[in-house]
């Protein structure tokens, strides 16, 4: 299970999924060095942005370049179905700099707990689209993009996202696939269960006592009773702000993150040349999609 709780993001034409199997815990020495073959296998926070980056997260794509692979690829599809004579029209990109922040063993900065509470941060068409806040909307009206589209078109536009070389390359980068892929999602799933982590979970746990708070129970043990990711509201601020200043007092979001970085640096070692190989993949794949986007928007 992941952490690192991001919002899931619905390819624009259909769900291009990252697969990594789990595979039994890895006990792998941490290494000692900041760089490995050229890469930092420190962990990074950025307050400002929200964001929490570890070694393996530099080497993939992240939430809003995962967006942009998608929204190119519906105007890779648009222009191999114009081709062949259907106009479809890309929907309008999800991209938004709210989707860099992430909570990361629960809420850990103050505008994330201001804004969000305990729900993962995402945009105002995001949380109303998950039932989290009302949504209203003025284009009921409005007619639904590509809906005179016949059976026939979409059959082209299937056929386009299926075959057309620009769309194979996009979606490509999306894929990522190789052994590290196993072994750093073993690391994911085991983290809770590292010895050096538990023991920041304790510290935290005692802070959450001082404060009056109870730890949960649940699958995610890092939360105080009480708190409710599906919902924001006034009391679940006051408890995600009291959850910040516990861990900004120990300094708990750094500590973790740097536990889990020396996890993560022994398998960057050991594939460091495939990994770099991966992201310059997915650089060239995003250098194409600004291209294509810029250029279709003339």
């Amino acid at each position: 299970m992941s952490h690192k709780t991001t919002p899931g993001y619905l390819a624009i034409l259909g769900a291009l999924l990252v697969a990594g199997c789990a595979s039994p815990q890895v006990d792998e020495p941490a290494l000692s060095e900041d760089v490995v073959a050229g890469i930092s296998v420190r962990a990074e926070l950025d307050p400002q942005t929200g964001a929490v980056i570890l070694p393996a997260d530099r080497l993939k794509y992240d939430q809003l370049e995962e967006m942009d692979l998608a929204h190119a690829t519906a105007y890779a599809v648009a222009a191999c179905a114009e081709e062949r004579g259907v106009t479809f029209a890309p929907p309008e990109s999800a991209s938004d700099p709210v989707y860099r922040s992430e909570t990361y063993f629960g809420p850990w900065t103050t505008t994330q707990a201001n804004s969000f509470g305990f729900v993962m941060p995402m945009t105002e068409a995001d949380l109303a689209a998950n039932g989290i806040i009302n949504g209203t909307s003025d284009n009921t009206s409005a007619a639904t993009p590509n809906g005179d589209l016949s059976e026939q078109d979409w059959k082209v536009i299937d056929e386009c996202n299926a075959t057309d070389a620009t769309v194979q390359d996009l979606v490509a980068a999306l894929h990522l696939q190789g052994p590290w892929m196993a072994e750093l999602a073993a690391v994911e799933a085991a983290v809770l269960e590292d010895a050096q982590i538990q023991e920041i979970l304790s510290e935290l746990y005692d802070c959450y006592e001082e404060s009056g708070l109870s730890p949960s129970n649940s699958a995610q043990p890092w939360l105080p009773v009480g708190a409710d990711a599906s919902q924001i509201s006034e009391g679940q601020i006051r408890l995600a702000l009291e959850v910040v200043d516990c861990k900004t007092q120990m300094d708990f979001t750094q500590r973790v993150a740097d536990r889990h970085a020396q996890l993560q640096a022994p398998i960057i070692a050991e594939y460091a040349n495939e990994l770099v190989a991966q992201r310059d993949r997915i650089d060239e794949a995003l250098e194409m999609s600004n291209d294509l986007v810029a250029g279709a928007k003339g």
